[in-house]
């Protein structure tokens, strides 16, 4: 699969899904540049009204990805509330090395960079360790009221 692909699904996503598709993100080996040829093609793709159930959410994936992506693509079916309000390391990871490859309202830009922002204002930076990535803080210890500087990004 080929860049040109990737767009080309982005595409078929839009016409699939409307104005409910609200964002698609490469993150992964491919987003750092660290794919190798076999590397599956990680996206987020956040999505308004998707089914709760995490199999439903994969028969609607399997109902309109092109046969080409189904051994290629590994989606990560968010909506809106689920993605925008809930921070984790993959959240972190994503603000880091994720490619926004489409934003309907530019929610997932902002997004990401006030998260960025806040993650060095807090200190909060990723190493390797043993080869391996791993939150770690700046100074060795977390600063006051992180957490909720942290969460200020999702309320906002």
């Amino acid at each position: 699969m080929s860049r040109q692909d990737l767009q080309t699904l982005i595409e078929h996503l839009r016409r699939h899904l409307g104005e409910r598709l609200d964002a698609v993100v490469l993150f992964g080996s491919r987003s750092r540049g660290e794919a190798t040829e076999e590397s599956d093609w990680d996206l987020l793709i956040v999505v308004e009204g998707l089914p709760r159930s995490p199999l439903a959410r994969q028969r609607l994936w399997l109902s309109i990805v092109p046969r080409a992506w189904l051994t290629q693509a590994a989606p990560l079916l968010r909506t809106p509330e689920e993605w925008y309000r809930r921070v984790t390391p993959l959240t972190l990871d994503i603000a880091l090395d994720g490619r926004v490859l489409y934003d309907a309202q530019g929610r997932m830009q902002a997004f990401l960079k006030a998260l960025r922002h806040h993650l060095h204002r807090i200190g909060l930076v990723r190493r390797h360790v043993d080869g391996q990535p791993v939150w770690l803080w700046r100074h060795g210890t977390p600063p006051p009221a992180w957490e909720k500087r942290l969460q200020e990004v999702v309320k906002a």
